[in-house]
């Protein structure tokens, strides 16, 4: 019990944010009276710039989503492609273009296995005869 004495009551009370400004001048002449004027402002101007921070900042996603969305309609539109369908392009001929190498290097490989076989095969037919 001589502890309960000797600390100071604490009580907490949560106030909804649409609520601040009608009690805002009853709760500064409190805070006043307590010597807690000072903190709490500081705490509530921070807070306040905290929000018109978030709220500009807001405002500049949403502008930058209506440009983006601006911006799409317009790629859409247009018959040209964007630049990332032009890269995929480039790549997509650049791999067709090592597959046909491929294809023809191959072919050849084959051309010249079958003109050896060729060869081994009158060879063997002029050692029958």
């Amino acid at each position: 019990m001589a502890e309960d004495i000797t600390r100071p009551f604490v009580f907490r009370v949560e106030i909804a944010p649409e609520q601040v400004d009608a009690i805002a001048p009853r709760l500064r002449e409190a805070l006043a009276a307590s010597g807690n004027d000072g903190e709490i402002t500081r705490r509530a101007t921070a807070v306040a710039e905290r929000e018109e921070k978030l709220r500009h900042d807001q405002e500049e996603l949403d502008r930058r989503a209506r440009l983006l969305s601006e911006r799409e309609a317009e790629l859409t539109s247009s018959g040209e492609p964007t630049a990332s369908e032009r890269i995929r392009f480039a790549e997509r001929r650049q791999y067709i273009e090592l597959s046909e190498h491929e294809v023809e290097s191959r072919e050849h490989d084959l051309l010249h296995r079958e003109a050896e076989f060729e060869a081994d095969v009158l060879l063997r037919e002029d050692r029958m005869e």
